[in-house]
């Protein structure tokens, strides 16, 4: 057949006639060879339930938070209901929530990936898993005031982009904050946000008041109008403490400044560790419409709080709305201006004021001018000296070098203001640098830590050489020598008993004696007796136990009877005692493990239960389970030979890469199981030998 338009001369394009034989090859395929051929889109494919592995993380008024694993996407989210108790009258509440966040694209706002309606005909929607600290977290931590103002600018703007497409938050507050580690700040929690003019759409997509009973804001012309702060039973809707008088006083109407106040109130929680009104709930509502404001430099003298974050705060929450800032930006250029060593509209700054801002910002220029300012002085005594014949200009030269040496005295009070600054200076280099060593030590603490853990000691060490009462380098000096073993230097940096991981205490002084080093492990005993204690010491500090073990198995040359440490550690790992090292023979670099029924234990490992086979040397693994075992808990493993021949009812999803696996154990019966298609060795492609026991 030819084709006469297209090219290569006279007689056209002719196509191979082979081409057609693989068309309908590809087009006949079986599911089999379609698995084979395409085992990530079979996967895919074959997903019915969509949200699996359901855990409740967190409980809001209205909502309940659930950590889940996406089928589709292969990833965690964070999947959201209404609470059990609630009814039908809350459902359009919560589906606004979620239209209004997907309404929001902003880096600083959290995401929402899927909505719809579950089962059992309640709503749901799907949004970003943030592990990290919320705000009030990252404060507590006693984290140096710029970062702390840096992560309040990206607050900032992503409240002051929502405001711009016609939605206020209404609920702005420490916890509704997250705070990643490299950086990542998200707004959450948009439960109470309400549209108040017009964006340019309606989210719900009607023309009429959008929000649902209870809540009102405005129509889709764009008309404002009364924002109910009420619920029907009389509940106050935002959190005490951070939402502004005008959402406690009835018929009050919100608008950006409400979330302005908010702001405000996040700022003076940043400086002090507190909200600006504290008490009882009563005492609270009654000090956020009371008109006067406590300065909070007054309040907290020892905070050390720059006069002008001082006014900004008392500007931004003031009790009239008309008195606070017009927009969000406004609070945010004002917070920007200090940080660039300007001045603030909120302190209005006189001369004498600006004079000394001005110092701060070319410190190298006014410390020569003041050296200067210096030799000049000296020169006008020098000249007095010889000037007595002449009263009167003695008079004057006097007066003059009273003059100097008053300007010279003020320079000198701020160059040495200048000089407590470098103190500063040096506690965010201190900072910088722990923050390097705790993601240098997050790479490696549970696979290869032992290399890495020489410079994170080392960046620690100057870390603590900068700022000695750095509290996060501190406790990472502690918590390094913990996880090496070496408990009498981690006494001389001990963690405070207030401190989220005081435990660590426990073991420390349960082996005073421990002063284990890199090159000096200790015995294998010894250790395994340590790993016993553990469970009566404390049960919370699994990712301690286990980077103990991971350092100790990178460290350790010789593992001879080393799977009595793996087993009596798996007892402190596991939530029960269900996987149990039945035999280990390092000659034959065989291991074998006995798992009673229900057990959950990942032999390849993380930072939980189980991670048998990182920590010993195994080319042949056989299994003996009672019930379901999942065998996707051995991918990227590394054994040459797989026996499940005594294992119930193995389980496998979807493709198990094995590095070098050349062998799989089955019995008789487990021959024509489907789980088989998905074993590969480590190049995707071929499968191991499949042996039958005898």
């Amino acid at each position: 057949m030819t084709n006469p338009t297209a090219g290569g001369g006279a007689e056209g394009y002719r196509p191979d006639p082979r081409l057609k034989g693989i068309y309908r090859q590809a087009d006949e395929l079986d599911d089999e060879a379609l698995q084979t051929l395409c085992p990530s889109f079979s996967e895919l494919a074959a997903v019915e339930t969509r949200y699996t592995q359901k855990m409740l993380i967190g409980k809001g008024a209205l909502k309940a938070i659930y950590r889940c694993f996406d089928e589709r996407t292969q990833r965690f989210v964070a999947l959201a209901r209404p609470r059990a108790e609630h009814g039908a009258d809350c459902y359009d509440d919560f589906v606004h929530e979620a239209w209004l966040v997907c309404a929001l694209r902003h880096p600083n706002i959290i995401k929402v990936h899927d909505a719809g309606v579950d089962t059992e005909g309640r709503p749901y929607f799907t949004m970003d898993l943030k592990g990290g600290s919320t705000l009030a977290d990252v404060v507590n931590q006693g984290t140096a005031l710029r970062p702390l103002l840096a992560i309040f600018l990206k607050i900032c703007d992503a409240v002051a982009y929502a405001h711009a497409e016609g939605i206020i938050h209404r609920d702005l507050k420490p916890e509704n904050i997250q705070c990643a580690r490299f950086g990542e700040v998200l707004v959450c929690d948009w439960g109470l946000g309400k549209f108040v003019h017009e964006s340019g759409r309606d989210v719900a997509g009607r023309d009429e008041v959008v929000g649902g009973a209870g809540g009102g804001v405005a129509t889709a012309s764009g008309r404002l109008i009364e924002v109910r702060h009420m619920t029907a039973h009389g509940d106050i809707k935002g959190s005490p403490g951070f939402m502004a008088p005008e959402q406690i006083q009835p018929g009050g109407v919100c608008d950006d400044r409400s979330d302005g106040f908010a702001l405000g109130c996040l700022l003076h929680f940043i400086l002090t560790g507190e909200a600006p009104f504290t008490g009882t709930r009563e005492e609270i509502l009654a000090q956020t419409v009371e008109p006067s404001r406590k300065s909070p430099r007054r309040a907290y003298p020892g905070k050390r709080i720059p006069k002008s974050l001082d006014a900004v705060v008392l500007k931004a929450i003031a009790a009239d709305p008309r008195d606070r800032y017009e927009s969000v930006t406004g609070l945010q250029t004002d917070v920007s201006s200090f940080l660039a060593g300007h001045g603030t509209t909120a302190e209005r700054p006189g001369v004498l004021r600006r004079a000394g801002l001005f110092v701060k910002r070319n410190k190298t220029p006014v410390s020569i001018a003041a050296a200067a300012l210096g030799v000049l002085t000296l020169s006008g005594f020098l000249f007095l000296a010889h000037a007595e014949r002449k009263e009167r200009e003695a008079r004057i030269e006097r007066a003059r070098s009273q003059l100097l040496s008053t300007e010279f005295d003020a320079l000198s009070a701020e160059y040495e203001e200048l000089m407590n600054q470098s103190e500063e200076t040096r506690e965010e280099w201190a900072e910088k640098l722990t923050i390097s060593a705790i993601r240098k030590k997050s790479a490696s603490v549970f696979t290869r830590p032992k290399v890495p853990f020489r410079d994170v000691r080392a960046l620690i060490a100057k870390a603590l050489e900068l700022d000695p009462e750095s509290a996060e380098a501190r406790f990472q000096y502690f918590s390094n020598c913990c996880i090496m073993l070496d408990f009498e230097e981690a006494m001389k940096h001990p963690v405070d008993p207030q401190h989220r991981m005081a435990g660590y205490m426990n073991y420390v002084a349960a082996f005073p004696g421990f002063d284990y080093s890199e090159e000096r492990r200790p015995a294998v005993d010894e250790l395994t007796r340590f790993f016993k204690m553990a469970k009566t010491l404390g049960s919370g500090h699994v990712p301690l136990i286990t980077a103990i073990l991971t350092y100790d198995a990178d460290a350790r040359s010789d593992k001879t009877h080393y799977a009595q440490v793996v087993g009596a550690a798996l007892e402190y790992l596991a939530p029960a005692p269900d996987a149990l090292v039945t035999g280990y023979s390092p000659d034959l670099d065989e291991l074998r493990v006995k798992m009673k029924k229900g057990a959950e234990v990942n032999l390849r490992g993380g930072r939980g239960a189980g991670a048998i086979l990182r920590f010993l040397q195994v080319d042949s693994l056989v299994l003996e389970v009672e019930g379901r075992f999942d065998l996707g808990s051995l991918q990227r493993s590394s054994v040459k030979r797989l026996d499940v021949s005594k294992v119930q009812s193995p389980v496998l999803k979807k493709r198990l890469l094995i590095k070098g696996l050349e062998e799989v154990v089955i019995r008789k019966d487990q021959s024509g199981a489907t789980w088989l298609r998905f074993l590969l060795t480590s190049d995707g492609l071929s499968r191991p030998k499949v042996v039958v026991a005898g």
